[in-house]
């Protein structure tokens, strides 16, 4: 069972490997030389050595708490409970593509949205709520999306997040 930050990260890599066509997106702009058994779209932190553009960084920084609460009369008042928001930033990384007319700042962007399409802040599209083994997600906050250019013809691209989630803390006169 995973908690706090590393079931958010849990939730994360669910959601990016069942949502239809999101690490496709990434795979089908790899050059054919390369197996998609070698490498990752999607990495924690920081990529591998080596790692073929377009890919993905994550980062889950640390819990920013909103509320605490106990529970109800049903409970005897006797579970704590936090809202949290952890800040979830996604990185593309891109490059330009033989045969792909598109700059590396667009591949970016048109990855990005692939990712808002999957977690929140594409205005057509509803995100799909990652699961948790501890504690209930109740709301991916969208924050912002920016791009960077990092070289030449390279780009990434930024999207931001609050993760709002609701988890049992302890019960109260439990050590």
């Amino acid at each position: 069972m995973a908690i706090g930050a590393a079931d958010i990260g849990k939730g994360l890599e669910t959601v990016w490997y069942q949502r239809e066509g999101l690490n496709k997106a990434f795979l089908d702009l790899w050059d054919s030389s390369v197996s998609a058994d070698d490498f990752l779209v999607l990495h924690e932190d920081e990529s591998a050595p080596g790692t073929p553009m377009p890919y993905c960084v994550y980062e889950i920084s640390q819990a920013i708490i909103v509320s605490r609460f106990s529970g109800g009369r049903e409970e005897g008042f006797n579970h704590q409970r936090y809202v949290l928001d952890y800040p979830v930033q996604f990185r593309v990384h891109a490059k330009t593509v033989s045969g792909d007319s598109r700059t590396a700042k667009e591949i970016a962007s048109d990855l990005a949205a692939k990712i808002m399409e999957a977690y929140g802040g594409h205005p057509s599209v509803l995100s799909t709520d990652p699961p948790l083994d501890t504690g209930n997600f109740l709301i991916a906050i969208y924050e912002r999306d920016y791009g960077l250019k990092t070289g030449d013809n390279e780009h990434q691209w930024n999207v931001d997040y609050f993760w709002r989630v609701d988890v049992p803390v302890r019960s109260i006169g439990e050590s």
